[in-house]
């Protein structure tokens, strides 16, 4: 089980810190890019600590989601079966954990492992709506 957590501040100073553990990566061919990604990355934090907490929230929340997605995908490439899991009692787990006093709040719970030979519902075909139901097409 893994415990997907939110930042609840948006901060420059995490940015440049991720900026220099990429820059120790070598990610950067040369200053010059790593000084771009510095103001592309300080700037828009900036303009996103303008609006309100809400909103800033809910973006530092769907980035989260982007995560979770990738690591349900690479779960099912490597045969691990997964789930995302909400509805459950966030507070618990961010006062478990100490999350709020690390700037995080619980998001989302992600399950990894296999399923039961004995389990049913893995043998039965799975069961998904039209893509003409779905997909709009302009």
């Amino acid at each position: 089980m893994v415990v997907i957590c939110a930042k609840t501040q948006a901060d420059t100073q995490h940015v440049k810190s991720v900026i220099e553990q990429e820059s120790k990566d070598g990610r950067y061919t040369n200053s010059d890019a790593k000084t771009d990604r510095i103001d592309l990355m300080t700037g828009y934090i900036a303009q996103l600590n303008e609006k309100p907490q809400q909103q800033i929230q809910s973006w530092l929340d769907k980035q989260c989601y982007i995560a979770l997605g990738n690591a349900l995908l690479a779960a099912a490439d490597m045969g691990i079966d997964s789930v995302a899991i909400e509805g459950f009692d966030a507070s618990i787990i961010d006062e478990e954990f100490s999350l709020r006093e690390k700037g995080l709040h619980s998001l989302v719970l992600a399950g990894f492992g296999y399923h039961s030979e004995a389990d049913f519902n893995a043998k039965l075909p799975k069961s998904r709506l039209s893509d003409a139901l779905l997909f709009s097409e302009f």
